[in-house]
């Protein structure tokens, strides 16, 4: 069995420390980057369900709506006209 010296101790104490500021301990500019990331996300959340609820009512009242369709060729023949004109 080794013996427990405070001398030893205090090397693992100092070896903790060390590892644990090259692991990346909870650094404050860190942590506070993280909370205004996660802030962010979640505007953009809200953002894209606020932007979903409108195309769905936009979609709802064209869905009513005759929706007008072309082929490619007629919409080359309406740019032909427009040039021409």
């Amino acid at each position: 069995m080794s013996r427990v010296t405070a001398a030893g101790i205090q090397w693992r104490i100092s070896m903790a420390k060390a590892l644990l500021g090259h692991l990346g301990g909870p650094d404050p500019r860190m942590l506070s980057e993280m909370r205004r990331l996660q802030q962010r996300v979640r505007d953009l959340e809200t953002e894209c369900l606020r932007l979903q609820a409108a195309n769905d009512a936009l979609c709802a009242e064209v869905a009513g709506d005759e929706l007008l369709t072309l082929s490619v060729a007629e919409e080359l023949s309406v740019a032909d006209q427009h040039v021409y004109s």
